[in-house]
């Protein structure tokens, strides 16, 4: 397993972030320290499902194909059950004398915990990515599919929004580094990517 600088920058931010907010007058009432112990209690089970996911894609036939790993299992159901638990915490404080500031701050991460869920449904869980000797074939969540021959397959970008596959013609197969067998495909069309580059050289102008 192999982790990314923003799987550890970030967290280690956000906690130094809240610990420093601790101690400063504006925000010292406020649980920051019980805030700093859930993200590192989250971050331990973040590192600890890396380390359970699969480095290989699942093989089905002449096929190869990316599943959604425990991670994402996890992010998806932890976001949406937060939400559901903060939409009915707002639901409880309307039928109270609460803070109208507290309410649209609960009502806010609510919409921003389901945002996350839904992006992780739609962009991992509702999306098939599978390969055979031939080419890359990837699916969408709205049933859109786009496919890239191994031959046509010009390099491999990896960002904070995930691994990208380009081709020739600058058609581009995006995927989650989270999900099962994500570093496979990745290697194997940056093996390809090379390849391909080498043969394109080789050939007289």
């Amino acid at each position: 397993m192999t982790l990314r600088w923003q799987e550890v920058a970030v967290p280690l931010v956000l906690i130094v972030l809240l610990l420093i907010g601790k101690h400063v007058p504006a925000t010292a009432h406020l649980s920051l320290g019980h805030l700093a112990g859930i993200v590192s209690f989250s971050y331990a089970i973040f590192l600890s499902l890396r380390l359970v996911q699969g480095e290989e894609a699942v093989s089905t036939g002449e096929w190869s194909e990316l599943r959604a790993s425990p991670v994402e299992l996890f992010g998806a159901f932890t976001a949406g059950s937060f939400s559901a638990l903060l939409l009915s915490v707002v639901v409880f404080m309307n039928r109270g004398d609460a803070n109208p500031l507290h309410i649209m701050a609960a009502f806010a991460l609510a919409v921003a915990f389901a945002l996350c869920a839904a992006g992780i449904f739609f962009t991992s869980l509702m999306v098939k990515i599978r390969w055979n000797r031939k080419h890359i074939e990837h699916r969408s969540g709205t049933g859109k599919c786009t496919t890239i021959a191994w031959s046509d397959v010009v390099g491999v970008d990896s960002t904070w929004r995930g691994i990208s596959i380009w081709s020739t013609d600058r058609q581009r197969i995006s995927f989650s580094p989270y999900q099962s067998g994500a570093a496979a495909l990745a290697k194997a069309a940056a093996d390809r990517a090379r390849r391909n580059a080498i043969n394109a050289a080789r050939v007289p102008a």
